[in-house]
């Protein structure tokens, strides 16, 4: 791990077992960013291209902070393999750090300490001094409309620290992400919890972490898949260029070494024949709060050539369409919303006549329903029930 020294602004790298206490910086690319190869190569470290690190690193050491890790200059990006190492490390980078300081470029912050809220940290709380304070509500609205919010990789930034700092455009602090957790909790749709508590992030339902992920975005394509690795504990190889394909090997790594359905709990307008996993994350929009739960016993599922092959207890049937019949099945997941048992996300399965493997259909929008035919019944103790193979066509 390279990390800078604020006060001579020099690098040094650390093996793991070496690494001293050291503060991560989070913040939005603007436009052209210092590179490690400019910083390297510069002697004039007062050029206007080195005022943020130069700030950054007066402000930590101006907090007792001797070390720094800054992802624009301490990651050689032209190397492939440090790159690769750095992106499926990140996470717990920001996790081991002391503390990360997220810097808001588009906020500035004109609030007194002496109305922030102490002990009362509700979102009501925060609204009723919005009230009382002209500049407090427009502080907030620039906080709340931040770009930081928007972006995919501050997705991990947000949760993986155990101690995060927001700091304004003049580098001033703001508040901490547990005096703030309401109102980010409104801005994100990830659980105060989760907020407060870092590690619980861990236990949350994979369609629950992809709903945080859903309306986010990323300069590259392969990064929406890239900056979700440390959120989903899952390591894989960078391959910039391929795209979209990059979330659906992030999927297959996920049910790789999870048993967990919700990642099939998704919906959305798509094109053509589709499998069982999402095209992109978008599709989770509307899976927010559902969890996981084991109703029934599932055999492993995998992914083979021909598709993903599922064993669940679900019957096909013919069903009239027309002067033809096509042969369907659905069966329910594994998942609930919240604590609500009553219920579980169904997927409807069609076979193609042409390829003889079967297809979803339907997913347009997420359906709810009780346990169907052929499931076992709702609030019994898992066990073993009669399951058939179904081969789910996944396009690429």
């Amino acid at each position: 791990m390279r990390l800078l020294q604020t006060a001579q602004l020099e690098f040094e790298e650390f093996f793991e077992t070496q690494v001293p206490p050291y503060a991560i910086l989070s913040h939005r690319w603007d436009g052209k960013e210092l590179s490690f190869q400019e910083f390297v190569g510069s002697n004039d470290k007062s050029s206007s291209i080195f005022n943020k690190v130069r700030k950054f690193c007066a402000f930590a050491l101006r907090m007792g902070h001797l070390w720094v890790w800054i992802d624009t200059i301490c990651i050689d990006k032209k190397s492939s393999a440090e790159l690769s190492e750095a992106l499926n490390s990140m996470f717990t980078w920001y996790r081991k750090a002391e503390i990360c300081y997220a810097h808001l470029s588009d906020v500035v912050w004109t609030v007194t300490d002496t109305i922030m809220p102490s002990s009362d940290l509700t979102l009501e709380s925060w609204e009723r001094r919005e009230q009382a304070d002209h500049f407090l509500r427009l502080s907030l609205q620039q906080f709340r409309e931040s770009a930081w919010f928007t972006r995919g990789w501050t997705l991990q930034e947000l949760l993986a620290p155990l101690d995060l700092l927001f700091l304004d455009c003049n580098w001033e602090p703001i508040c901490s992400r547990q005096e703030l957790h309401s109102v980010i909790s409104g801005i994100t749709g990830i659980s105060s919890l989760c907020l407060q508590t870092p590690r619980q992030v861990e236990k949350e339902s994979v369609a629950e972490k992809m709903s945080w992920i859903s309306r986010r975005e990323t300069s590259r394509l392969e990064d929406m898949a890239y900056c979700l690795l440390g959120l989903f504990n899952v390591n894989m190889p960078l391959l910039y260029g391929e795209g979209k394909k990059a979330f659906l090997r992030l999927q297959i790594q996920i049910i790789s070494q999870s048993d967990d359905e919700s990642i099939f709990a998704w919906a959305g307008k798509h094109l053509g024949s589709v499998g069982m996993l999402a095209s992109w994350p978008s599709a989770f929009s509307e899976s927010g709060g559902i969890t996981r739960c084991h109703k029934w016993y599932r055999p492993p599922y995998t992914m083979t050539n021909k598709g993903l092959q599922l064993y669940v207890p679900a019957q096909a049937e013919d069903v009239a369409d027309g002067s033809q019949s096509q042969r369907q099945t659905k069966f329910a997941l594994n998942c609930m919303r919240g604590d609500d048992e009553s219920e579980a996300p169904i997927i409807e399965l069609e076979l193609s006549k042409l390829s003889l493997r079967w297809r979803r259909i339907n997913y347009q929008e997420l359906q709810w329903e009780r346990a169907p035919p052929g499931t076992q019944a709702y609030g019994e103790a898992p066990s073993v029930v009669q399951c058939e193979p179904f081969i789910v066509h996944q396009s690429w």
